[in-house]
């Protein structure tokens, strides 16, 4: 998450905006606690953060696992779906609970004329949700595509991953900027006038 800064001469970055904060499981709040939404305590006391400090910018990026490309091919067959809605719900952090908590959000920051991102692999059954389509729906809300490998994405040898990757936003610039489709074909990347091959991710 980032919200822009008073405009002081302290703002360190670049393009203007300070850092703001960070809600996941691996982060904790005030008093030590880590993010845990599937914990109804740690869903209001964000929310509450969220309305007091109305960010610019929100950045959503929820679990991929659970709606991963694996999990939808359980939910396509005939005898799998109840894995698939089983996967999605019963965690010890619910991937559908962390989809269900932050898309609100987006329509919060939406209709504040404030700015919302959210990243999630290209092929990830989240994109299928109702929350997530409600969000898809806000005015000026739109979606690309962007392979991985066209913003850097490497291994640790510097090879590149592609990992395609789907972005949403109701900011026409910042989809502008992540607009960057892979053409290479055969498992080549195309950017960088090399034949690079792109590495599993």
């Amino acid at each position: 998450m980032s919200s822009e800064s008073d405009g002081t001469a302290r703002i360190p970055s670049r393009m203007g905006i300070s850092p703001g904060f960070a809600f996941d499981i691996t982060t904790c709040d005030e008093e030590g606690n880590p993010w845990d939404f599937d914990k109804e305590v740690q869903k209001s006391k964000a929310a509450k953060l969220l309305s007091d400090t109305g960010p610019d910018l929100l950045v959503g990026s929820p679990m991929c696992k659970d709606f991963g490309f694996w999990q939808r091919l359980n939910k396509a067959r005939p005898q799998e779906p109840e894995k698939y809605v089983s996967a999605k719900g019963s965690s010890q952090y619910s991937p559908l609970n962390h989809l269900e908590l932050v898309c609100p959000t987006y329509e919060i920051q939406c209709h504040g004329r404030r700015l919302l991102l959210n990243e999630h692999p290209q092929q990830a059954g989240s994109w299928d949700e109702d929350c997530i389509i409600r969000v898809m729906r806000l005015p000026g809300a739109d979606c690309i595509d962007t392979g991985q490998c066209q913003l850097g994405q490497e291994d640790a040898e510097g090879n590149p991953i592609k990992k395609p990757t789907r972005w949403l936003s109701n900011s026409k610039r910042i989809l502008d900027a992540l607009r960057w489709k892979c053409g290479g074909r055969q498992g080549w990347r195309d950017s960088d006038g090399m034949r690079t091959r792109h590495q599993p991710c």
